[in-house]
């Protein structure tokens, strides 16, 4: 499973390089993400798709979405587009991942909807949590950014099985959360193919706030994730397919 869909979800291709000991300590965990970070797409590409917020009530709203990939020697960027159908993007993320340094989040939104985004704002980690085009994902949940906090931890309790797949669980601990960030995410690895399939974000009074899954995937590339939200009750599918460059 080493073709897969990028960004949020580049984990599910993550090759079985790292498999942990029946008691997994905080240096394998370390370990285990230090390889997850490692990741990079093979090859520069472009995915096209959907963004679709809805509630108990039905759709709220539904944005077209662009997704591509451009690699570099030191590092590579992701970049989400989306805005409604036939109309230039309303907002902007671009995504710059390094293995052994933080992510780097460049934002645009633009004033009004139907105008191009705007001159980007560079973001840190703890700043970039905050909303990508009105939807439940937040720019820093799709730059991976809990991975990137000091503390990671596998319990030898923690081996659990998800979505019929043996799953490691990795418990990630923002050491200094702000008042809307997250305080500790769980997230399920898969033990075969070293994938992220399934997650869940607690604030620091330690409720949900949000559960994060993979929803599909067809011939090894993920095709679909959805994010609920406890909070406000609504969720986030973001579907995605090959496009043109």
């Amino acid at each position: 499973m080493r073709a897969a869909f990028l960004g949020l979800l580049l984990l599910i291709a993550a090759p079985p390089s790292v498999l942990l000991a029946a008691e997994p300590s905080d240096t394998e965990a370390a370990a285990l993400v230090s390889e997850l970070l490692s990741q990079r797409p093979p090859e520069d590409l472009t995915l096209t798709g959907r963004l679709r917020v809805s509630n108990s009530k039905g759709t709220l709203s539904r944005l077209q979405v662009k997704y591509t990939v451009k690699l570099h020697p030191d590092r590579w960027e992701g970049t989400y587009e989306a805005g409604p159908a036939g109309a230039p993007p309303a907002e902007r993320l671009t995504v710059v991942h390094f293995h052994d340094s933080p992510n780097q989040y460049l934002h645009w939104r633009a004033a009004k909807p139907t105008q191009p985004a705007a001159e980007p704002a560079r973001l840190s980690g703890a700043q970039a949590a905050i909303p990508f085009a009105g939807s439940d994902f937040w720019l820093s949940d799709l730059g991976l950014e809990f991975l990137h906090w000091p503390k990671q931890r596998l319990a030898r309790d923690k081996i659990r099985m998800r979505n019929h797949r043996l799953c490691h669980v990795l418990e990630s601990t923002n050491p200094n959360p702000a008042d809307k960030d997250y305080a500790q995410v769980v997230s399920w690895i898969d033990r075969e193919f070293g994938g992220l399939i399934y997650a869940v974000a607690y604030d620091a009074a330690g409720r949900k706030v949000k559960v994060f899954e993979l929803r599909s995937f067809t011939k090894n590339q993920a095709t679909g994730m959805q994010m609920w939200n406890e909070k406000t009750d609504t969720k986030t599918y973001l579907e995605l397919q090959p496009g043109p460059k």
